[in-house]
């Protein structure tokens, strides 16, 4: 279930949604890097799923960057 808080949509797993994006998106992990600012090595550990707490500020950086 999806919610909706004004004109931001939030998904019910904010984590998992954008994991999935991460790993089916043809941009290459150092245009993603560039383009939000965010650490190479941080982005591999999160698309690798070996991060305990990668941050929901983070992740909704990358979620926003693949949503567009």
């Amino acid at each position: 279930d999806n919610k909706e808080y004004g004109d931001c949509y939030v998904p019910e797993n904010l984590y998992a949604e954008t994991l999935a994006m991460l790993r089916t998106t043809t941009i290459p992990i150092l245009q993603i890097c560039r383009d939000t600012g965010l650490k190479t090595r941080w982005l591999n550990l999160l698309k690798q799923d070996k991060m305990k707490d990668p941050g929901v500020k983070k992740v909704e950086i990358i979620y926003d960057y693949l949503k567009k």
